[in-house]
């Protein structure tokens, strides 16, 4: 299966994964808003760094929680949809 539709999956099913992507998602979206602003100050810089490695630890945990899932799916006679 497709780390796509695991995903969709964990979205739906999964409450600390639904966090997690939404979290993940702000995160971009601060990022983009900081960023779009043109040349920011030296503190905007600060906090888009910042930002983007919270984003990516979160993004480094939604894997694992893919991977797990994978892992799960793939175990014989232990089938989830």
């Amino acid at each position: 299966m497709e780390d796509q539709r695991i995903k969709e999956i964990l979205i739906e099913k999964d409450s600390e994964f639904r966090r997690l992507f939404i979290e993940h998602q702000e995160f971009q979206q601060q990022i983009d808003d900081l960023s779009g602003a043109g040349s920011g100050t030296e503190t905007e810089l600060i906090h888009v760094r910042e930002l983007k490695k919270r984003k990516l630890l979160i993004k480094d945990a939604m894997q694992r929680m893919i991977a797990a899932y994978r892992v799960r799916i793939d175990s014989p006679g232990d089938r989830c949809p």
